[in-house]
């Protein structure tokens, strides 16, 4: 698909998504039954606006009309459903791929089983009954759905994708709609059941999804790490999708593959080193997803791909890829994996120098202590005795610069209450990055200059916790800070730290050691 048809499809879904929204919202409408409706038929009874939006999808290929039609089942959930379920679908473009992947690491259609464990929307499902049918060229028509299968956990959003499937029957034979025996023979292509509680019997060829990317809970935390041990070292963040990935290898026979599409956090996050180092053997390519704007509807999301094959001794390099911004493959190289579960640095489209990192280069780092919840009776918007000044995230601002007076206008207190002596009162010039990065900055490290001006106007501070410290060699010069601060905010910075780190937290840990753009490091070596 080129670029430009590509860009064509996602604007006009994305404008019906809204148009659906803002009808949802304001007239509480609702679709019956979105699959007929809106992938195959009319809205006739739909808001105006819905209508209209809906006539300029019509006319796009099935995959992207199903996918529209699976959208806004999930758009239809009650609040709060939809993040609980984890319930954002695979969009067509990212499907493609990822079975054009499967397909060169050598999945058969015509004659391996493959199964979606995390099937609502049939994402995966709808156009692999697409390609399977394609392949047998008409013999044997019923093979598709023997050799397909999904598990959903919600009835509702199982009941869309046996729908699609039913659709996809009954087009596949030339057939207007669904026929009774559609319905009947695509009933049991989708359990309705909790995947991780389903036995892991190896009974497939191929499993194919997008787990949900939904963050287990304190209340739940140590249950998961009971049952699965080593997907984390206790304490450390966990999130569903890696539960899933650890699962469901177990469906795959020995030598067939798996393929995910999961959150980047997982190439460089601190909290997935054990993660890591129990699939490392078995990952034999991962495609990174560049444009993280737009993968789901309503989510910002640094996406991979991540392809396995079980039980299988893996020759030591990896395949690295990318689908890039404008659409296009790229073979971005092979890299061996840490085994034991270091960081994965993944190669960029554009080659960037590296040098030394912060660490070497004589600075020090630390994450602010103040967690406003847990000291709100010690912060006030009034000078108090003993109180010193509070800096909030807030006041550091996209374009690099240090905005106090913005962040008290925007923040529950600007002053906090501590004994001055403390070691984390800061008194000197430094920088200041935001630990967790908006989403939709462009930048992933947002870094700004604390100046003597600043502490004179201000007075010593300390860092709210989503504030990371970086302090400098004691040599270094207002000059030296800037410097910095440019090379920090550089975009080759942000590609390189995407390269080892996809989590929105930036982590202190990998930002002190990673190296930094050879260029401007140099530079900064140099004025230091």
């Amino acid at each position: 698909m080129g670029q430009q048809q590509h860009l064509v499809y996602q604007h006009a879904t994305t404008r019906f998504f809204g148009a659906v929204r803002r009808a949802i919202e304001t007239s509480e409408w609702r679709c019956a039954d979105p699959v007929a409706s809106i992938a195959h038929g009319r809205l006739p009874r739909a808001p105006v606006a819905v209508q209209a939006a809906h006539a300029r999808i019509k006319s796009l290929p099935l995959e992207w009309r199903e996918h529209a039609a699976a959208v806004v089942a999930a758009l239809q959930l009650k609040s709060g459903e939809r993040e609980r379920l984890g319930a954002y679908f695979t969009p067509p473009y990212l499907a493609a791929y990822v079975l054009n992947r499967l397909t060169a690491q050598g999945y058969d259609p015509t004659r391996h089983s493959i199964i979606d464990p995390a099937a609502g929307g049939a994402a995966f499902l709808a156009p692999l009954h697409g390609v399977i049918s394609r392949s047998l060229q008409g013999r044997n028509p019923g093979k598709a759905l023997k050799l397909l299968r999904g598990i959903e956990i919600d009835r509702r959003l199982a009941r869309v994708s046996k729908d699609l499937l039913a659709w996809r029957v009954a087009l596949a034979r030339g057939a207007d709609g669904p026929t009774e025996q559609d319905w009947e023979a695509v009933e049991n292509c989708v359990e309705v059941a909790d995947t991780l509680e389903k036995e892991a019997s190896g009974n497939y060829d191929v499993v194919v999804g997008n787990p949900p990317y939904v963050r287990i809970g304190r209340d739940d935390y140590h249950a998961y790490v009971e049952r699965w041990p080593d997907l984390t070292e206790r304490g450390g963040y966990l999130n569903l999708s890696m539960v899933f990935l650890h699962h469901c290898r177990g469906f795959v026979k020995p030598g067939g593959l798996l393929s995910f599409v999961m959150p980047a956090s997982m190439i460089g996050g601190p909290s997935f080193t054990a993660f890591r180092k129990s699939i490392a053997d078995e990952v034999i390519a991962i495609d990174r997803i560049e444009n993280r704007q737009r993968v789901f509807l309503d989510v910002t999301q640094d996406c991979i791909i991540v392809t396995m094959r079980r039980g299988v001794e893996q020759r030591s390099a990896v395949r690295i890829g990318s689908l890039a911004h404008d659409g296009r493959d790229r073979a971005l190289g092979n890299i061996r994996l840490d085994r034991e579960g270091g960081r994965w640095e993944l190669p960029t489209s554009d080659v960037i120098s590296t040098g030394r990192s912060l660490s070497e280069l004589g600075w020090f780092g630390k994450v602010g202590p103040v967690v406003p919840h847990r000291w709100q009776e010690r912060i006030s918007k009034t000078r108090a005795a003993s109180s010193v000044a509070l800096l909030w995230a807030a006041a550091i601002r996209p374009d690099g610069s240090l905005d106090f007076d913005h962040m008290k206008a925007n923040v529950n207190g600007h002053r906090v209450t501590v004994d001055p002596e403390l070691s984390y009162v800061i008194r000197r010039p430094c920088l200041v990055v935001q630990r967790t990065a908006n989403r939709k900055q462009r930048r992933r490290i947002n870094a700004a200059v604390v100046d003597r001006r600043f502490l004179e106007d201000v007075g010593p501070f300390v860092a709210e916790n989503h504030v990371i410290v970086l302090t400098p060699p004691s040599d270094a010069s207002m000059a030296d800070l800037r410097t910095m601060a440019d090379l920090l905010n550089s975009l080759e910075m942000t590609a390189l730290y995407d390269r080892v780190c996809g989590t929105a937290s930036v982590s202190l840990k990998t930002l002190m050691s990673m190296k930094l753009p050879k260029f401007k490091a140099e530079r900064a070596q140099k004025a230091a």
